[in-house]
């Protein structure tokens, strides 16, 4: 992957979209305040604050918004508002190749936008959004930031806590591309045209509030469709509320083993992306070169254009 040329500077306006589920206000007030802190101009998408059903407005209304942001050039970064349900629903109608050098922020139901772009061979950043609730998740804006900025580049890790291995310890460094996202966006994906393409790569997948028979169900569509085919490791995230309540008698990690140990690659966990409950939002730059070494995830190639 060449570095992106969309490195961003102090000045420079963030564009602000909400193509899935309502945004609350205040929650989005308190993300804007951030960035602008930092800053950075912001530039909300027109009719942010739309509902119909349970969407931030129709599928028109949101489709039409997130081109307008695609085709503004003063835009140097499109950043989701939140996730929730909807990105499937409009994909197909977004001008995604006016993307362009710049890049696209957001997880969960975002998921289904990342693997649009990763198709067509473009980055995506899987990390916190402007309206993320706990205060955890806004300190993961910093982290994005710093990322998008060029302060994090070869050689960072993407989170600091160690990994912890679940099954196939890595007895070298593994090196490939980061793919991956949300769980649940990714099995839905199977069989259609932006489905996973994990050949080679190191595969990022969390989620949350899934139980573990879904989590079961959902991994072995990945496997049945091919989606893992060809992956070099498997890296989960914290998967908040996916432990079977009131049954102790086995853990995620014996799920996650039993469901994948079979394919011989480093099965890891515990990294703090996409949906996370007590530390900041790690950013995942999905379609970069990345080494799995020492129990940690470590960059290995720069995100951005060194900063002149």
């Amino acid at each position: 992957m060449r570095a992106s040329k969309s490195l961003l500077r102090p000045g420079d306006t963030i564009g602000v979209f909400a193509p899935a589920s309502p945004v609350q206000r205040p929650m989005l007030e308190a993300g804007v305040a951030l960035l602008e802190s930092r800053g950075f101009k912001v530039r909300p998408a027109s009719a942010i604050y739309g509902r119909h059903r349970y969407l931030a407005g129709t599928d028109d209304e949101r489709a039409g918004a997130m081109n307008e942001m695609l085709r503004d050039p003063e835009v140097r970064v499109l950043w989701a508002a939140r996730g929730g349900y909807g990105c499937g629903r409009i994909v197909e109608r977004l001008d995604l190749d006016l993307l362009g050098d710049r890049f696209m922020v957001g997880c969960s139901d975002l998921t289904a936008l990342s693997l649009a772009l990763r198709r067509r061979g473009a980055p995506f950043i899987h990390g916190a959004m402007v309206a993320s609730e706990p205060p955890p998740q806004r300190a993961g804006l910093d982290l994005a930031l710093a990322l998008l900025s060029g302060k994090r580049g070869p050689g960072s890790p993407i989170a600091d806590q160690p990994l912890r291995v679940i099954a196939n310890p890595p007895q070298s460094p593994v090196e490939g591309v980061l793919e991956g996202g949300c769980l649940s966006i990714l099995a839905a994906a199977a069989g259609t045209p932006n489905a996973l393409r994990a050949a080679g790569a190191l595969c990022v997948i969390e989620d949350t509030g899934e139980r573990p028979y879904r989590i079961d169900r959902m991994l072995l569509q990945l496997r049945r469709s091919g989606c893992l085919d060809g992956v070099k490791a498997l890296i989960f995230g914290e998967m908040p509320g996916c432990a079977q309540p009131n049954d102790t008698s086995y853990s995620l990690d014996d799920l996650l083993r039993d469901c994948l140990g079979d394919l011989g690659v480093p099965i890891l966990a515990g990294l703090p992306a996409g949906h996370v409950e007590n530390a900041p939002h790690a950013p995942v730059p999905l379609g970069f070169r990345a080494t799995l070494t020492g129990g940690r995830l470590v960059l290995a190639e720069p995100v951005v254009e060194a900063p002149r």
